[in-house]
C-alpha cells in the first residue's frame, strides 16, 4: 500500500507548520490568552514600562546571556510581552526550585 504522505512531503509540511507556529508566536499568544484581559494588560504594561537595561538586568537573573540577547532582539515585536512571559514561565517550570 502506498504511503499517504511521502516522507519528503511530510517533512516539508511539518517544517512549514513548525516555522509558522514559531514565526507567528502562536504558542506564546495562546498562552497569554488563558489569562483574563485585565491580567493580560497588566503583563503588557509591566514589560512596556521598563527600559532595555532594566529588562536585561531582570532577565539575567534567570536566563543565560544568549537567551537574553535573543529576547532583547525581539523587543520591538508586538508579541514581545507574551513571548517574554511565556519563556519565563517555561524556564520556571523546568527549575527544581519552583517544582
Amino acid at each position: 500500500m502506498p504511503e499517504i504522505f511521502p516522507c519528503a512531503e511530510s517533512q516539508r509540511g511539518c517544517k512549514y507548520f513548525r516555522d509558522l507556529v514559531e514565526n507567528n508566536k502562536t504558542l506564546e499568544r495562546a498562552w497569554i490568552r488563558q489569562f483574563p484581559s485585565p491580567l493580560q494588560s497588566q503583563l503588557k504594561t509591566i514589560v512596556r514600562t521598563k527600559d532595555e537595561q532594566q529588562l536585561r538586568n531582570w532577565l539575567q537573573t534567570f536566563m543565560d546571556m544568549s537567551t537574553v540577547e535573543s529576547l532583547m532582539e525581539q523587543q520591538k515585536n508586538i508579541y514581545f510581552p507574551a513571548q517574554l512571559f511565556f519563556i519565563n514561565s517555561k524556564l520556571m517550570s523546568q527549575c527544581e526550585t519552583f517544582k
